[in-house]
């Protein structure tokens, strides 16, 4: 071929490629995959609208009933830090395709689950594939956003996560109540994220930029040694830790401790949890822009810690309904220093995208061993006491460890790696 027309080649495929490399696509690609995960977030993490009805049809204890709430998170316990050292070597438009196949897959398993033991299985299934889905999250944040841009876009990420996951208490129990059984319900989610993933095959696509690529190429021996060079995933993933165990005790128990003690419906239930999702927005984007708490971490974990523990508090004390609505917006508010948590990992020194991926994967190892523990928590000490206020009322101190890691942050001071 004539180099002009070999140069007029390459001209049209740059032009051909320049809009996948414009902030609009890019908002595209990291959408489309933060809706999937999204989706997939609903599916794991709002079984407790299901407990209800899966208690009386297959005759559940309350420990039972913490197991298949918990299997979900041992999925995470268990392989969040291996698939993330193993998994980040991969493509992530293709460990994520897979990812969000394989949760589509076993979430209607889940419908489909005949016994306890195979709906136990099945939610540790898709625990499995719900972790996969974590790891390209970072990656794909790192190839398409601006590192300058990585604050406010982890603001926009999360609060548009937390904000599906309200939608999402709020939908299943409407579908729940049009289809009048648990298992179409699930089927019926199944179908919607088959759509999104539809949409992630058709849309999303990897970017290596200059800089994602020297960050790769840089890595020098396996990124493992990320556990011992930073100390801030681990206080921050211990004090997380906490607060998601009192979360998922909630999710998992007030449901049903709402409707045996104030006699709420489903409905209701699910539109006050979640305003643990949708109110955090406001506060997200502000921890995420606002120069005087973006600064300031330690401060705002502190206070978030307290008022959490009161809003969860408040959540036993009182069955009015406009009351349950102010706690739970509270407690939104509250969860409004996720996004310092994951900008207060992408700015330790020195730190390359796959020991990245690794620090991220710790913190959230140790907060999901939270999440794992606190339905659990919750169901034996009900069972032991058969007082589910009792339970939930000690659960939810869990959310004072936030405040101990902000304090712990405020004396280590500047972060830097041992």
């Amino acid at each position: 071929m004539p180099l002009h027309n070999l140069s007029q080649t390459k001209n049209m495929m740059g032009l051909l490629r320049r809009p996948t490399d414009s902030p609009v696509y890019a908002w595209v690609v990291v959408g489309t995959f933060i809706t999937n995960y999204s989706l997939i977030d609903i599916s794991a993490l709002t079984i407790g609208l299901l407990l209800p009805d899966i208690r009386d049809e297959m005759g559940l204890t309350a420990t039972q009933l913490g197991m298949i709430s918990s299997a979900v998170i041992f999925g995470n316990l268990a392989f969040e830090i291996p698939a993330n050292v193993w998994l980040s070597r991969y493509r992530p438009w293709r460990v994520a395709s897979i990812a969000f196949i394989a949760s589509a897959g076993f979430t209607a398993l889940n419908g489909w689950a005949p016994s306890f033991i195979i709906l136990l299985t099945m939610r540790l299934l898709l625990g499995v594939a719900y972790i996969v889905c974590k790891v390209p999250r970072t990656l794909v944040v790192l190839q398409w956003v601006p590192r300058r841009r990585i604050p406010l876009a982890n603001g926009i990420i999360f609060s548009f996560i937390d904000s599906m996951g309200g939608v999402g208490f709020i939908v299943i129990p409407i579908i729940l109540g049009i289809l009048g059984d648990w298992r179409l319900t699930l089927y019926a989610w199944t179908a919607i994220t088959l759509v999104a993933i539809l949409a992630w095959l058709v849309l999303g696509k990897d970017r290596y930029t200059p800089e994602f690529r020297r960050g790769m190429e840089s890595q020098v021996g396996s990124p493992i040694r990320t556990l011992i060079k930073y100390r801030e995933p681990w206080i921050l993933g211990f004090g997380i830790g906490g607060t998601i165990a009192a979360l998922f005790g909630f999710n998992s128990f007030w449901p049903i401790y709402a409707r045996d003690e104030y006699d709420l419906t489903l409905t209701f239930s699910g539109l006050v949890i979640s305003m643990f999702s949708l109110a955090c927005t406001p506060g997200k984007i502000a921890v995420s822009v606002v120069p005087a708490l973006v600064n300031r971490p330690s401060l705002v974990l502190t206070v978030c810690g307290i008022a959490m523990w009161a809003s969860f508090a408040g959540l036993l004390f009182t069955d009015s309904g406009l009351y349950l609505l102010l706690f739970g917006c509270i407690n939104g508010l509250s969860f409004c220093f996720i996004p310092l948590k994951m900008t207060h990992l992408y700015d330790l020194p020195a730190i390359r995208p796959r020991e990245l991926t690794v620090a991220v994967s710790l913190m959230f190892t140790i907060l999901w061993a939270g999440g794992f523990l606190g339905p659990l928590v919750v169901g034996v000490i009900d069972d032991a006491t058969h007082d589910l206020q009792l339970a939930l009322f000690v659960i939810s101190f869990g959310t004072l460890s936030l405040s101990l890691a902000g304090l712990h942050l405020k004396a280590l001071g500047k972060h830097t790696p041992d």
